[in-house]
């Protein structure tokens, strides 16, 4: 079983908490999970999600 890595917002040092988040690109809206401040709101988003899914929904959306 994978242990999850602890996120900490740089501003606040509490950590971050998964929350939905709204995502746009080129018009279209795309709904997901990030690491989010329970007190700034500012978000996390990881190399991994960028090369992997945010890759794949661009290019999907780019063969249209």
């Amino acid at each position: 079983m994978t242990e999850e890595k602890k996120i900490i917002c740089q501003k606040c040092q509490v950590e971050m908490e998964p929350r939905k988040t709204t995502l746009f690109y080129q018009n279209n809206r795309f709904y997901y999970d990030l690491p989010t401040c329970p007190k700034c709101g500012q978000r996390y988003v990881d190399e991994e999600l960028v090369k992997s899914k945010m890759h794949e929904v661009e290019s999907l959306l780019e063969d249209k």
